[in-house]
């Protein structure tokens, strides 16, 4: 649970830094579907759902509808470290135009 713990472990087993993800989260739950609003350090706000079952067909499209009732039809199976790498591939290409 001590961030800088798991860090000293990680680097003393010869992993270094590669990208930091800085998030602020906060929690829902109701009806069996874990709801997670983050808000990300240079990338913005998300909504990540979750639910837990056997049929992922299923629960795949309940949580399309959920999503759409809320007016997000937008998504990604990107993470946050995809969509930073990015972004920041895209400034660096706007810096040698």
């Amino acid at each position: 649970e001590d961030p800088a713990e798991m860090r000293k472990i990680l680097f003393n087993a010869g992993f270094e830094k590669f990208l930091e993800v800085n998030k602020t989260r906060t929690e829902y739950f109701l009806n069996g579907v874990s709801y997670c609003l983050d808000d990300v350090e240079n990338l913005g706000k998300f909504v990540e759902v979750e639910k837990i079952g056997e049929d992922a067909k299923k629960i795949h499209l309940e949580l399309e509808e959920l999503l759409a009732g809320l007016g997000l039809t937008k998504t990604t199976k990107k993470g946050y470290v995809a969509m930073l790498e990015e972004k920041n591939k895209n400034k660096e290409k706007q810096l040698l135009v």
